[in-house]
């Protein structure tokens, strides 16, 4: 998309190219627990039931499917339940900020003792917990830093880092895909 952009008297032309997280590719077709790929019809006893239903190459209902890597059945992450001090690392908020490209989640975090350690640390300081997993198959870097306008302590799930990211300066790139540091999570670390 191109938009013109007025500032200090002068007409600048932009053109807007995307900087987009990248994504787990999967599979096109869900996959049955051995891996036998799966068809999604119409459910013809849709009375108050799903209205789809996933079907074997015989037609026959199958209740549990799973998205696939590679004809592999996968499920999503474990959801995060601690964070351990060896992912944390230190931070400026606004340098960390500036560099993601997407904040999906933000959070209020109450934790009395956590809110006391955030407050003795520099202003706009933060904490950058990787990976943080919410649900399904999505990693984030959690950023959480004591917010002074507001007296509270907040979380900001993010993904992508533009610091490595390619981005030409030519008019032909339709898009650009950021890196993600947080990808990094090992295949046998999901569940399956």
């Amino acid at each position: 998309m191109v938009f013109d952009l007025i500032w200090k008297g002068m007409k600048h032309v932009v053109r807007e190219v995307p900087i987009k997280s990248k994504e787990i590719e999967f599979d096109k077709n869900e996959v049955d627990k051995d891996g036998n790929e799966l068809r999604k019809i119409r459910n013809p006893m849709a009375n108050g039931e799903k209205a789809f239903v996933f079907v074997d190459k015989d037609n026959k209902p199958v209740d549990k499917h799973f998205k696939a890597i590679k004809g592999v059945p996968k499920t999503g992450y474990k959801k995060t339940d601690t964070i351990d001090e060896k992912h944390i690392e230190v931070s400026n908020l606004n340098e960390v900020l500036s560099e993601m490209v997407s904040n999906e989640h933000t959070y209020y975090l109450i934790a009395d003792e956590l809110k006391a350690e955030l407050k003795l640390l520099p202003e706009y300081t933060c904490l950058i917990c990787k990976p943080y997993v919410n649900r399904g198959f999505k990693a984030y870097k959690a950023i959480i830093y004591y917010n002074i306008h507001k007296d509270r302590v907040i979380m900001k799930l993010c993904r992508s880092d533009i610091k490595d990211a390619e981005m030409p300066e030519t008019k032909a790139v339709k898009e650009v895909e950021a890196k993600d540091n947080v990808e990094a999570i090992a295949e046998e670390d999901i569940v399956c």
